[in-house]
């Protein structure tokens, strides 16, 4: 049997069913990306949340699942994912892996107040304290993560391309050895985490997640979070790591390539516009607005040195 293009109400019926979660009351869906659906549902017993993974592999997913529970084992704001009535995180029905969790009481906030950004560098720090200790699984490292990315030809991508160069030229000057890795969230943008309240409720969407350097996480908050085409947060960078730090110190080495990798995430956001309009022949003035806007954003950040964002954060101590 085939999902429908929408779910309907019948097709919720028939998951619930493979639950111990009461009966169906009413839903609303909303689709969160390229990669699957996400349906927000109430039943006699509560709120929940359906995802279905239409484009990843069974491996992937689990996954994702194995380091939910070890981040909810420590006491990191995760989703927890209910269990089938075969005792399964994952339901496969209508040809389609799936999964429930306990709805979040959040909303995504691309606003962040102080308080709320040291929540979020204090619970990052207790993540990441947890991804290290993650031996479920194997540790595969791949630099070729970090390399220069190909843009469309012309003047208004060549500074673009030449600050993106010596970012990655002198990240790679870092020796690997001197950066911790770990698995990492690999995503955390704004619609990755819910918030309530100046509070860190769930961090969520695990999709991306893989073993890589602690700090591209970092890397990937502060570029997509605090950094404006207008304005750059400087306090709410210091505050951030301030609080991170409390939980785990950023040695010199690491510092720097996070420098370096906020360069490249910024990079890397141009890069996802431009590709997606020349594969997909997309001419939308929202895409067309989404590549001026993040290389101003670019542009905005290259205006603070290396030497001045060190000053910033913090030197290191040891």
């Amino acid at each position: 049997m085939k999902p429908s293009p929408k779910l309907l109400e019948k097709d919720l019926v028939e998951i619930i069913g493979r639950y111990n979660i009461g009966n169906f009351i009413s839903f609303d869906s909303k689709s969160k990306s390229f990669d699957g659906k996400v349906y927000i549902f109430k039943t006699s017993k509560g709120k929940y949340v359906l995802k279905i993974f239409s484009l990843f592999k069974l491996s992937n997913i689990k996954y994702q699942n194995a380091i939910i529970r070890h981040l909810a084992k420590h006491n990191v704001p995760v989703p927890i994912n209910v269990l089938n009535k075969k005792g399964d995180e994952i339901t496969n029905i209508f040809g389609e892996d799936l999964l429930i969790q306990k709805f979040v009481d959040g909303r995504e906030d691309s606003l962040l107040s102080i308080k709320l950004v040291k929540d979020m560098g204090k619970n990052f720090g207790l993540m990441h304290q947890a991804m290290l200790k993650f031996k479920d699984y194997e540790k595969k490292f791949d630099k070729s993560e970090y390399k220069i990315l190909k843009l469309p030809k012309g003047s208004k991508f060549e500074s673009i391309l030449n600050f993106d160069l010596n970012a990655i030229n002198s990240f790679n000057d870092i020796p690997l050895t001197n950066l911790r890795k770990c698995h990492i969230h690999g995503d955390i943008s704004c619609v990755n985490f819910l918030t309530k309240n100046d509070k860190l409720k769930a961090i969520i969407d695990f999709e991306e997640a893989h073993y890589g350097i602690l700090v591209y996480d970092l890397a990937t908050f502060i570029a997509q979070n605090f950094v404006r085409s207008n304005f750059l947060f400087k306090k709410k960078i210091k505050y951030f790591i301030e609080e991170y730090e409390k939980i785990i110190k950023l040695n010199e080495y690491e510092k720097k390539a996070l420098y370096y990798l906020i360069v490249h995430r910024l990079v890397i956001v141009i890069h996802w516009y431009t590709f997606r309009m020349q594969k997909y022949n997309i001419k939308s003035r929202d895409f067309r607005e989404g590549i001026n806007r993040s290389i101003n954003r670019l542009k905005r950040f290259e205006k603070i040195t290396l030497e001045k964002f060190i000053h910033m954060i913090g030197k290191s101590k040891d």
